[in-house]
């Protein structure tokens, strides 16, 4: 067991060096941030650019900007924001208490649906009500999260100002990210559910031990 565990440790650590190496270099090949700073501010000659990278430490090798990510992440450090200059940990700090709220939240949601949906049509296979909850997974996975999310402002937030569109003003306003999130996942859970159940039902129960 615990060469498992460390062999699954191992692997997801390569996975995240992989893909923050992989974002790091997409960004390199995305443009110049010193060019995008700039823009707006005028007349900028190349040493104004040049001291724009200097001071974000754009002008070092790509190697060598990438240990230094990797070692601030080992201490906590993610380095500052191009836009603002603002710590990246303090940004992360701030969205974070909402950000958990509205996972789980929409969880709590996506479990509410779907384990009772899914016992249901474990227990009807082959019925009406079984095909009918099998249609509705498989239109909740046919519908794009961005699509959903605009009809369900058009519907509760226009017409009917039931949730508000979009801030953070409280609980109240997790409720349309959370119905938007939490729709696709009883679609993917009740598939999981529904054939488990029956097994599960049927498996045979050890016997005790004669003393």
């Amino acid at each position: 067991m615990g060469a498992f565990i460390l062999k699954r440790v191992l692997q997801a650590l390569f996975v995240v060096l992989v893909v923050t190496l992989f974002v790091a270099y997409a960004v390199q090949l995305s443009g110049d941030p010193a060019l995008m700073l700039s823009q707006g501010a005028g007349s900028v000659t190349e040493q104004d650019l040049q001291n724009i990278r200097a001071g974000l430490g754009l002008d070092r090798p790509f190697v060598v900007q990438y240990a230094d990510f990797v070692r601030g992440v080992l201490v906590g450090d993610f380095g500052n924001s191009f836009m603002g200059g603002t710590p990246v940990s303090r940004l992360i700090a701030d969205a974070l208490p909402a950000t958990l709220a509205l996972a789980s939240l929409s969880l709590l949601l996506s479990v509410l649906v779907s384990v009772p949906l899914g016992i249901q049509a474990a227990v009807k296979q082959g019925k009406g009500i079984d095909q009918v909850i099998r249609i509705f997974s498989l239109v909740g996975l046919s519908f794009p999260n961005f699509w959903l999310a605009i009809m369900l402002v058009l519907l509760l937030s226009i017409p009917f100002p039931i949730l508000p569109p979009s801030g953070w003003d409280g609980p109240v306003t997790l409720g349309m990210p959370a119905l938007t999130i939490a729709r696709i996942l009883p679609a993917t859970n009740v598939p999981l559910v529904r054939p488990e159940l029956p097994r599960t039902l049927v498996a045979p129960h050890p016997t005790a031990a004669p003393h």
